[in-house]
């Protein structure tokens, strides 16, 4: 039977124009077992659908059907990078940004 984990592992992998045997290979599963995880005939466990999420990049959360948005946040380690900040900005916002970020330094300097 097909579930919701199933057919979104499938659509990834069609999306990401993948052979199974290319998952396999690059995940270390199975490709007998990754069919039967994309045929609805095998159940995944936590470890299987985190190294899945990863690949695909995506969200367990989307793989098992509790949001439709697949878009991982972004993973900051606790903390905000300058890449991971300006990346959520267009040209225009990035440079307002930049100027933000060189004004606070240059206040935090000078004390």
């Amino acid at each position: 039977m097909k579930s919701i984990v199933s057919g979104r592992l499938k659509l990834l992998r069609e999306k990401k124009d993948a052979t199974q045997k290319e998952v396999a290979f690059a995940t270390g599963i199975n490709a007998k077992t990754l069919s039967g995880y994309e045929n609805g005939v095998s159940k995944t466990d936590i470890r299987v659908l985190l190294l899945l999420a990863t690949y695909y990049n995506v969200t367990i959360d989307y793989l098992v059907g509790r949001t439709d948005d697949p878009t991982p946040p972004i993973n900051t380690g606790g903390k905000h990078s300058r890449e991971n900040l300006l990346a959520q900005f267009d040209e225009e916002g990035q440079k307002m940004l930049l100027d933000y970020l060189e004004f606070l330094e240059s206040r935090k300097n000078s004390r």
